[in-house]
């Protein structure tokens, strides 16, 4: 009897191995298949179209456009969507740049250093429909309108003067889609660039110039590329010197010689810029250039205040690149982190990192006025027990970014608790 019962257990737990075996190799078949299916179907995938159209009548729109994406004009839905099931919405067989990339390799489009917002975040569709679109490449719209729905064209073309290519709409003629080696997505570097259509050679540019030699030169430094309300779209702000044609207030003749050398040829008409300079920390002290002045400003004309070289933050980055590439790891950032000026005084300070008020800045900069007053207390009576100094905001936080919300060094569970409260 005994001997039976140990039969018949033997006998069901070898039926049991076998049905578990035998069910472990048909998951790993479903997900092989899960797998490889993606680059099966693609090339097998049947036209769809008159099945999907029996229900989706008002996809018919697709079809309608200038351009039409290639698996659209077939019928093969299915090479984007699944028939059946899927965790995407539209059923899709993945989720945006993932899914564009089945067959449009991204390795082919961001060769540049410099990446289109869009593209980085793998956005795609900021720009192009997954249908059909009006402009080529499947852009929703054509030629610059599909630029200006980012970027604004009551700003880029605001000027009475504006340049032939942006008012034909040829952003493309300077300015990659997706990725470039250039500042501005620009396809060229932007001296080159210029002179591809305005040859420095010519004696018409020449005499606009005053006879100075403007080969090689960054034309952009005092033209504007889009529009502008001064005659040969040069910059809104002008130096006064240029403004006037008074070349000699700088130069030595027509050449490009200077009559003085190093920061002394501002400081001669600028004498009253000099007491923000003499700080404990000064940018005057900072860098290997003859002149300091001119790393940041632009000695003839500019579209920005002050005759800044260009958007402040690419100003400040120009010097702090080890800054701008920490902000682009980090998984927060701050608000503001390209408004320099917000936090940190351009010339000198005599606070540490040029802060305006010191550990008083984010309070005093109308931004976080009542810090310290509900939350963490700190100040001159608030100790760090690791250090011994006065606790201030960075004591917890990051000032421009980090990795844990709000900005915070560590993990605002416990972790950056327990780094002063001991357990």
């Amino acid at each position: 009897m005994i001997s039976m019962v140990d039969n018949k257990l033997k006998y069901s737990t070898s039926s049991l191995r076998r049905y578990l075996t035998g069910c472990f190799v048909f998951i790993c078949m479903v997900m092989v298949f899960a797998v490889l299916a993606p680059s099966v179907e693609a090339k097998s995938v049947k036209n769809t179209k008159k099945l999907c159209l029996s229900c989706h009548s008002d996809a018919g729109k697709f079809l309608n456009k200038s351009n039409v994406h290639e698996p659209v004009r077939l019928g093969k839905c299915t090479v984007c969507h699944s028939p059946h099931a899927s965790k995407h919405s539209g059923l899709t067989a993945s989720e945006g740049k993932r899914l564009c990339e089945t067959c449009h390799k991204s390795k082919e489009i961001l060769k540049g250093k410099v990446v289109h917002e869009p593209v980085a975040k793998g956005e795609c569709l900021v720009c192009h429909d997954p249908h059909s679109g009006e402009g080529r490449g499947l852009l929703k719209e054509r030629g610059s309108k599909s630029c200006f729905t980012c970027h604004p064209k009551d700003e880029l073309i605001a000027g009475k003067v504006v340049h032939p290519k942006v008012k034909a709409g040829k952003c493309l003629a300077c300015h990659a889609a997706h990725s470039s080696g250039n500042d501005g997505l620009l396809i060229k570097e932007r001296g080159k660039l210029c002179e591809g259509c305005h040859s420095a050679k010519t004696d018409k540019l020449k005499r606009a110039h005053s006879g100075f030699k403007v080969a090689g030169t960054d034309c952009v430094s005092c033209h504007s590329p889009h529009s502008s309300d001064n005659a040969s779209l040069v910059g809104a702000n002008m130096h006064a010197p240029f403004a006037e044609k008074n070349c000699d207030a700088c130069h030595k003749g027509k050449s490009k010689a200077l009559k003085v050398s190093g920061t002394k040829l501002c400081t001669e008409c600028h004498a009253s810029t000099l007491p923000s300079f003499n700080k404990v920390y000064s940018h005057m002290s900072a860098g290997d250039s003859a002149n300091m002045c001119v790393d940041c400003h632009n000695s003839h004309a500019s579209d920005r205040k002050n005759l800044m070289k260009g958007k402040e933050s690419k100003v400040c980055y120009a010097c702090h690149e080890a800054t701008e590439e920490s902000l682009k790891a980090y998984k927060y950032k701050h608000v503001d982190a390209d408004k320099c000026s917000n936090c940190h005084v351009s010339h000198g300070s005599d606070y540490k990192y040029f802060l305006s008020k010191g550990a008083d800045t984010c309070s005093t900069a109308n931004c976080h006025p009542v810090q310290g007053t509900f939350t963490h207390p700190v100040g001159e009576g608030v100790i760090d027990p690791r250090s011994q100094d006065p606790m201030d905001c960075t004591t917890c936080h990051t000032p421009m970014g980090a990795d844990h919300d709000p900005l915070l060094r560590l993990d605002k569970i416990k972790d950056i608790c327990e780094q002063c409260h001991q357990i």
